[in-house]
């Protein structure tokens, strides 16, 4: 079903007459979606599916059932010198008629931020037009003063969209010269922050410098504006890929998802965040949202695969894999359906895609590791043995880029147990980027069930992991954010909690509710009833009625009474809660 509050704004036409002027018409285009995500009640579809559309000669209703929404937002820019003239249309995809169309006329010179005043101009008329509910529209400050320092930056933003790794630098430079000029434009510290992420993730520098200057260009951003989005996905990127701090991460991207509701980028990042938790459901959720609002990204097609990879849920990781070959797969995309191909137990299939397939330079996982894991989960001793040994001498030569990971792997189908075990400690301890995914990636299955592989994995991304004290000589080891509630039976209780995969488990712990409660953080747990605690941190539904209130989940057949007596309390501990 097609919200009626749902919108695409395809790419600009130039008619400026010349195809370098093709960053500038894509840039205003960029302008308004990032506007429109940002407004509570509009459904905008992301750049990359608008985008995917460029050059299409498609009728606006087509585009419409393609992307699923009720309009189409398109126009052209035409820019000579300092005059530019854009001209916009609004249209129903129902009915193809027009919602409205206007040209807007302006000078470039001394005019502040133009550009950013016609995007604002579109969107505040798009969201008059879509929704008769006044809204506040949270539009970034951040205006230039300078018409050369916004060409840069459309010019810089232009190259990380649609460029090659080796053109970043280029990039950089160009944001770099914005803040000599424009040392409070929040963008070009977000752009710069861009960089040195990406720099981090491939190792192009040494990864605590580069995460230590993404970081602080990234806060940069944040301090000159608070609603901009790609400073709060820069910042998030830090809190993950280099601190590993998942609980920050998510209280921070809950909190942005309140300010910015429409971004796909930033659901797709919440999916990850939640799928490394092992909250495996709820990723799915957040993953399906990041599909509506973009269908045709290939970076959410993958992030989706990933998902469903590491539930082992392999077959719709493999139909998410191609939906995005279909649009533009990333290089590993047919090595990530070698591996769900390998766990299918379909070998010859999965040997064939290694084949054929080019070994990229800053591939975390080297093909002769694979085909090692290949032949070993074969059962074919002799092979396993010969591409393992063939892992190994390159990782001594240093020609595996992630060796320290491949090397933990190698050792684990060895199972040179001293080896494998310092290996990947000093690679957790030391929060190697490509090892955050350890808990939940298939592929350490053989060690899974390990103790020290969960003290690993516990003293290094479960901060909330913690061993609950029984009656009885026996604790109970679990990642507090897990807990979903504990009932009381007895001198028992019952803990009913998120379990692998996403599933819903319970444990009747011997110990009562009272001396649980002790043990439990106060600040996220609440007693709702004499016999019932509540973990506050998920997204509890408040149902029912004054005096006779109750909690549900969907995901739980069974309700949470809220006891009168402590009703006051406990809804203003909920409506002040974040999750």
């Amino acid at each position: 079903m097609i919200s009626p509050n749902s919108v695409a704004v395809l790419p600009f036409t130039n008619m400026s007459g010349h195809i370098d002027n093709e960053y500038f018409s894509d840039g205003i285009t960029e302008e308004i979606i990032n506007r429109l995500a940002q407004v509570q009640g509009i459904y905008v579809t992301a750049r990359t599916s608008s985008f995917s559309f460029q050059g299409k000669n498609l009728d606006v209703r087509q585009i419409g059932k393609k992307l699923n929404v009720a309009y189409i937002l398109e126009g052209s820019v035409r820019r000579a010198g300092n005059k530019v003239r854009i001209a916009a249309q609004l249209v129903n995809t129902q009915q193809g008629f027009h919602e409205f169309s206007e040209v807007y006329d302006r000078d470039l010179q001394d005019v502040l931020g133009v550009q950013d005043e016609i995007a604002l101009l579109i969107a505040n008329k798009l969201k008059d037009e879509l929704i008769n509910l006044p809204l506040k529209m949270p539009f970034t400050t951040s205006y230039p003063k300078n018409a050369q320092a916004y060409d840069w930056y459309l010019q810089a933003n232009h190259i990380l969209y649609n460029c090659t790794p080796q053109d970043f630098p280029k990039a950089e430079k160009l944001y770099q010269k914005i803040t000599e000029i424009e040392p409070d434009y929040a963008p070009a510290y977000s752009g710069l922050a861009r960089c040195f992420l990406y720099y981090a993730a491939i190792q192009a520098f040494p990864p605590k410098e580069a995460f230590a200057k993404a970081k602080a260009y990234a806060l940069k951003a944040l301090e000159l504006d608070s609603t901009l989005i790609d400073g709060h996905i820069s910042y998030l990127g830090c809190t993950f890929w280099q601190n590993w701090d998942i609980d920050t991460a998510l209280l921070h991207i809950n909190k942005t998802i309140q300010k910015i509701p429409g971004s796909a980028e930033i659901h797709a990042g919440h999916a990850m965040l939640l799928l490394v938790n092992e909250r495996f459901e709820e990723a799915l959720a957040s993953m399906k949202l990041a599909i509506q609002l973009d269908p045709f990204s290939p970076h959410v097609r993958h992030r989706a695969g990933v998902a469903y990879y590491c539930m082992e849920r392999y077959h719709e990781a493999i139909a998410e894999f191609f939906q995005e070959l279909d649009i533009a797969g990333r290089n590993d995309t047919q090595f990530k359906i070698a591996w769900c191909k390998i766990f299918l137990g379909q070998y010859d299939e999965a040997l064939e895609i290694l084949n054929a397939t080019e070994e990229h330079p800053h591939q975390i996982i080297a093909h002769d590791t694979a085909k090692g894991y290949l032949y070993a989960q074969a059962g074919n001793v002799a092979q396993a043995k010969f591409w393992l040994d063939k892992a190994l001498e390159k990782i001594h030569r240093k020609e595996i880029h992630f060796g320290e990971y491949n090397a933990a792997i190698v050792y684990m189908l060895r199972k040179d147990e001293t080896k494998l075990w310092q290996v990947l400690e000093h690679t957790l301890n030391n929060k190697v980027p490509v090892a955050l995914f350890t808990p939940v990636d298939p592929l350490w299955q053989p060690i899974k069930d390990d103790p020290r592989f969960k003290k690993l994995i516990a003293k290094n991304l479960r901060s909330n992991t913690t061993e609950i004290q029984t009656n009885t000589q026996e604790g109970f080891q679990i990642d507090l954010t897990q807990i979903l509630y504990a009932e009381a039976e007895d001198n028992y209780c019952h803990l009913v909690y998120f379990g692998a995969k996403g599933t819903v488990k319970q444990k009747l712990l011997r110990l009562p509710l009272k001396d649980l409660e002790t043990q439990l953080d106060q600040d996220t747990f609440i007693r709702t009833h004499r016999s019932f605690i509540v973990n506050l941190h998920h997204e509890w539904q408040l149902a029912g009625k004054s005096k006779h209130y109750y909690f549900k989940l969907p995901m739980l057949k069974k309700t949470v009474p809220l006891a009168r007596s402590k009703e006051k309390k406990v809804l203003e501990k909920f409506k002040s809660r974040v999750v």
